[in-house]
């Protein structure tokens, strides 16, 4: 069966034929979702997996069978680039993968760390230039941080190598107002479309054909189609050098009675939130499951 977007198969195989310490050289490995993977070993606790359309996860032990992990395709995911690093064993513990942030090359640990820090929510956020230019954006390097006040944060790294900031940066920085919605499935197509690089002074509403309506306490603008909305004012701003860090506080939510239950709390099923999942998939809401 073929995966949609943002779907995942996880299948626990082994590679074999193994001999001693050691597994043999090139041995292959079909894995059902027929995302393929190479094996070879180079020494007793070294390990390189080839990965075509596909993720792995790695363990060794000093005896027996090599575990692999086998994550399936997902469309639209890139595969392994030339900056990738080898990760390498633990010296402590042969089943730990160890990789160093200061030996990592090019984007390795955005890839790695986005697809560890999964599922993310998304924050869509709305801002206007002062030129009254309207700008919406998704982020997903996004967290709640307190309730009294309620703030939440963001993170926006930096447009390019040359440390150009992105609009929402830029807006938030000289309006310290914005917006922030969360995208519900229906929201998906759009809210991947406000992520294209549009020519200055351009609105990503539209450009995706979404309608746009003021706040009501600060001048920014949402989408009208979001279940849920927060009207925010900046707290404070933290320049981290590839990347600002916004503490916003939400000053209004707004709500849709439709994902609002008796208790006046959203219901997770009827908000059907999106969720990001590596730097380029997307993640529907599962079962809900109790400890």
């Amino acid at each position: 069966m073929a995966l949609q977007e943002g779907e995942v198969q996880l299948r626990a195989i082994e590679v074999r034929p193994h001999v001693g310490d050691h597994l043999s050289g090139g041995a292959r490995v079909e894995v059902p979702s027929r995302t393929r993977f190479v094996a070879q070993a180079l020494q007793r606790r070294h390990l390189v997996v080839e990965r075509g359309g596909g993720l792995v996860s790695l363990c060794h032990r000093e005896q027996g069978p090599c575990g692999v992990a086998a994550l399936g395709r997902r469309c639209g995911r890139s595969g392994a680039g030339e900056d990738e690093v080898q990760p390498h064993p633990a010296e402590d513990s042969p089943e730990s993968v160890i990789v160093d942030p200061a030996e990592a090359r090019g984007s390795h640990v955005y890839r790695l760390m986005t697809s560890l820090l999964v599922p993310r929510p998304i924050a869509w956020i709305g801002t206007r230039d002062e030129a009254g230019n309207d700008n919406l954006a998704p982020f997903s390097y996004f967290m709640g941080v307190a309730s009294r006040p309620a703030l939440v944060a963001v993170s926006v790294a930096r447009k390019d190598r040359e440390g150009a900031l992105k609009d929402t940066a830029c807006n938030l920085l000289s309006t310290e107002v914005c917006s922030i919605s969360m995208v519900s499935e229906h929201l998906l197509t759009p809210m991947h479309g406000t992520a294209s690089r549009l020519p200055p002074g351009a609105s990503e509403f539209a450009h995706v054909g979404l309608e746009a309506v003021a706040c009501d306490l600060v001048a920014a603008p949402r989408p009208s189609a979001a279940r849920v909305a927060m009207e925010g004012r900046l707290h404070s701003a933290h320049d981290l050098g590839s990347t600002h860090l916004f503490v916003i506080e939400v000053v209004r939510f707004h709500l849709d009675p439709e994902v609002v239950g008796d208790d006046g709390l959203v219901d997770e099923r009827a908000l059907q939130p999106v969720a990001r999942l590596g730097p380029s998939g997307y993640a529907a809401l599962g079962p809900l499951l109790e400890p």
